[in-house]
């Protein structure tokens, strides 16, 4: 089992408009904004970067990180520096591909930011791989599982004022979030 193809996707989602894709001029207009009292800046959309690894027997694995603002930047470090490790690489020894990956970029600040995001998607999907290969959950592969049920929360609220943050949070309750 060896990975043949790489592919990856920035996403910026804001309700029924969908982005995917490299940074277009359309994509650039969209505002990164500060949010006093917090120094980070934010979105007005939920932006995540997706990856999909296929291996020579067609078996797929597929990966996704957080990826606050900017996305296209760890789809950059997968497509640039971390694809060609991986092609040819065998998924299933992820720890030891994983820390190959990770010593790529150990003068770079290898486990923060974008790069953390890059490597974050790359080694979920090399665990999804791992366990479709294997034919065992994820997490009988990790050790065992903690719990079987786990519960949903909402992490912050993107929207840049109080007035909005309010309205979200109302519709995420009326739409059954209860952490």
């Amino acid at each position: 089992m060896k990975i043949v193809d790489v592919r990856t996707w920035a996403v910026k989602l804001r309700g029924d408009d969908v982005y995917l894709g490299a940074a277009t001029r359309e994509a650039s207009k969209q505002p990164y904004y500060l949010r006093p009292p917090w120094r980070s800046l934010y979105s007005d959309r939920y932006e995540t970067m997706i990856v999909r690894l296929t291996c020579d027997d067609g078996t797929v694995g597929w990966g996704e990180c957080l990826a606050p603002v900017g996305p296209e930047i760890p789809q950059a470090i997968v497509d640039r520096l971390l694809t060609p490790v991986l092609l040819g690489a065998d998924p299933r020894p992820v720890r030891p591909l994983w820390a190959r990956l990770t010593g790529l970029m150990r003068e770079r600040g290898h486990l923060v930011g974008h790069q953390a995001d890059a490597l974050a998607a790359v080694d979920i999907a090399l665990w999804d791989l791992a366990g479709k290969a294997s034919g065992l959950p994820v997490h009988a592969l990790l050790g065992g599982a903690f719990r079987d049920v786990v519960p949903t929360y909402v992490s912050g609220l993107p929207v840049p004022n109080d007035e909005a943050r309010a309205a979200l949070a109302c519709k995420w309750l009326a739409d059954g979030a209860t952490h």
